[in-house]
């Protein structure tokens, strides 16, 4: 039987059609390892590559905010300018500003001319300038108790009402508990006390005192020097200064400078270093712990 043109045509055609889908599939996975060859580094490249300390994106005028689990912000940083490091995630701040809501309370705000924060988002450093402002809240009870007064030796001058202590000096008034190895104490006319407490290089001075919160909440100095203003409410801390505040005696937040000023009125912190020098680490430094609610049984 003879087979014409046409049907061998027709079986050719057919033939090609059959394999067609195989001969796309092969070109297509071809040309798909080909682009991958083309376009992936060398083992040696990618083996050789680590991140440096350099800017990886910068923002101006930024806003950043930190949300909880119920969508609600934790934190909110502003700045003029911001510098996110590729290699350990830290960011440099020009002008911070931070907002740090609390589930109880109005918020806190610090606030500085330049800042760091490592990259784990944990702690702030704060360079020049650095204030802190906590809302005001009623003012603790312990201005009305009695001063008591323990140290190895006491002199009063009745004329200046003014008693120099010497020798472990332990001064008590309702939860406030100060400490050194000497100290000062000057009565004003109106009845009010200016305690000045001194500590020796190796033992610093100290206070402590009760927060009037729901929870057992102290704030904790402690300085080579420590003033106290009673009228005021002022408290002065110089020479290697640190301001804990403690619930439950763990640390919530923490600052560190050589002078810190706290306002308990105002509820409002000055954090100075002793001298600016940008090749030195930060003379300022802020812990803050994130703000959570605290059930009371």
């Amino acid at each position: 039987m003879r087979l014409s043109r046409y049907i061998i045509y027709l079986w050719v055609v057919r033939g090609l059609l059959r394999i067609l889908p195989f001969l796309l599939m092969g070109t297509l996975t071809l040309a798909t390892f080909w682009l991958v060859k083309r376009s992936t580094p060398p083992e040696s490249l990618a083996l050789a590559r680590v991140p440096q300390h350099v800017p990886d994106y910068i923002l101006k005028n930024a806003s950043l905010s930190n949300l909880n689990e119920q969508g609600q912000t934790k934190y909110r940083v502003l700045g003029k300018k911001l510098t996110h490091y590729e290699d350990d995630a830290s960011i440099d701040l020009e002008r911070p500003r931070i907002r740090i809501f609390q589930d109880q309370g109005a918020p806190v705000t610090v606030r500085a001319d330049r800042g760091h924060v490592d990259g784990d988002l944990t702690i702030l450093d704060l360079y020049e300038n650095s204030e802190i402002f906590r809302p005001a809240q009623e003012a603790i009870g312990d201005r009305d108790k009695p001063l008591i007064i323990n140290a190895d030796q006491v002199d009063f001058d009745d004329v200046k009402q003014k008693y120099t202590l010497t020798g472990d000096v332990l001064l008590i008034r309702g939860s406030m508990v100060g400490t050194g190895e000497r100290g000062f104490i000057l009565v004003t006319p109106e009845g009010y006390q200016m305690i000045d407490l001194n500590g020796k290089s190796n033992l610093p001075a100290s206070m402590r005192q009760r927060r009037e919160t729901l929870q057992d909440e102290f704030m904790q100095g402690i300085a080579k020097d420590i003033l106290y203003d009673d009228q005021k409410e002022k408290l002065l801390l110089v020479g290697n200064a640190t301001v804990k505040r403690l619930l439950n005696m763990q640390m919530l937040d923490q600052l560190q400078g050589w002078q810190i000023e706290y306002e308990d009125v105002k509820e409002s912190y000055k954090i100075k270093p002793q001298k600016l020098d940008l090749n030195r680490p930060p003379e300022s430094r802020a812990i803050l712990s994130p703000r959570k609610k605290v059930v009371i049984k």
